[in-house]
């Protein structure tokens, strides 16, 4: 037995763990929904490929074999607006600000005469 104190579901004892605090069973109940990713807080489930990885915590959330990453930026009245873009060799940059976006080590000419090599 568990203590309510200890417990993430005290009222619900068929519910086991909430790690990420999302309200989504972490911890195997039987006959439960599991949480598709329980490091991350993700109430939805939502899962747009269908892999059984959570899209808070897949890297291909559209199935077409690219990774995404969540590009934020701050607007003018302080908030962040947040997109979803490919980046294609992996290495965390989104492929639109990637001198390399295919990993192969060339360089890149922005908007505004920038040169960037990576």
């Amino acid at each position: 037995n568990v203590l309510d104190v200890n417990d993430d579901f005290p009222l619900n004892a068929l519910l086991a763990a909430d790690p990420d605090g999302d309200g989504v069973d972490s911890g195997n109940a039987k006959d439960q929904l599991q949480d598709n990713c329980p490091a991350v807080a993700n109430a939805d489930q939502t899962d747009t490929d269908n892999n059984g990885i959570g899209d808070a915590c897949g890297d291909d959330d559209d199935g077409d074999g690219i990774n995404q990453i969540l590009v934020c930026q701050l607007t003018d009245d302080g908030g962040f607006s947040c997109q979803l873009t490919d980046d294609t060799d992996g290495d965390g940059t989104s492929d639109d600000l990637d001198p390399s976006p295919n990993g192969d080590y060339g360089c890149r000419l922005f908007n505004g005469g920038n040169l960037v090599c990576g």
